[in-house]
């Protein structure tokens, strides 16, 4: 029997591809800011002589997710940290105009002076076009990392995936590595690679640490968020303005 989840995205899809991925960060809003501004803010001056400056922003999540345009083609320039319901996990999300790169920030926080553990969510649906080159090529993906001072890199966990190779043509299994903490979810008997790492398997894992991925009333449930942004630096070269409904038109082939 199909699970009922398999047809919902977060708000119906209309924050799509900016919600196509979410890092959840296992620590309170304002840490998770701290810590991102400590870790950001030297290659942010870097690269643009820019600082990054935390605030808070208050209402309904898709007026919370509003603060993250305009969206940014080549460099991320705005986080939004959303407090959860569940109330130990912050929600995060950027302005890169594909979306985020969650399995990335879940390696890289625990990581950070004063991380926490740290768990990538993504979820797209593949829609890539040969034709007009454009769309996306699908994936799954759930990566739990926490800090381990003792290891080389800082940090402890795994990820598990399952993507549609860059050819567009076939579905690739990237199976738990060494040091997953999570039950394993990958069902070897399924015929089509695709469904060897299911959707549901996926809201099954992350709904097992107590987030609600798909719940609209999980994120910002007092109706405030902190942004992240960065301010009074140079413009990077390429880094070009894209609304959500650009970054939509590219989805869907338009």
């Amino acid at each position: 029997m199909a699970d009922a989840r398999d047809g919902r995205y977060l708000l119906d899809g209309t924050w799509f591809p900016v919600t196509h991925g979410i890092t959840f960060l296992e620590a309170d809003a304002e840490t998770c800011a701290r810590v991102l501004v400590a870790w950001r803010g030297e290659a942010t001056m870097r690269r643009t002589g820019g600082v990054l400056r935390a605030r808070r922003v208050e209402g309904a999540l898709p007026d919370l997710l509003t603060t993250l345009l305009p969206l940014k083609l080549t460099s991320v320039t705005r986080y939004l940290l959303l407090p959860t319901a569940e109330g130990r996990w912050t929600a995060l999300l950027d302005n890169a105009w594909r979306g985020s790169e969650p399995v990335a920030y879940a390696g890289a926080f625990p990581a950070q002076p004063g991380g926490m553990r740290a768990v990538g969510v993504v979820d797209v649906p593949h829609t890539f076009d040969a034709r007009t080159r454009s769309g996306w090529f699908g994936s799954r993906a759930v990566a739990v990392y926490e800090p381990d001072p003792g290891s080389r890199w800082g940090v402890r966990g795994s990820s598990v995936s399952v993507s549609v190779a860059d050819t567009g043509r076939r579905w690739e299994l990237d199976e738990p590595g060494e040091g997953w903490p999570l039950p394993d979810p990958v069902d070897r008997t399924a015929r089509r690679v695709q469904d060897r790492l299911s959707r549901t398997a996926v809201l099954d894992l992350v709904g097992a640490l107590g987030i609600r991925a798909l719940d609209d009333a999980f994120y910002a449930p007092d109706g405030w968020a902190i942004l992240v942004d960065e301010v009074g630096g140079h413009d990077v070269a390429g880094n070009a303005d894209r609304s959500l409904r650009q970054a939509q038109q590219h989805d869907s082939g338009a």
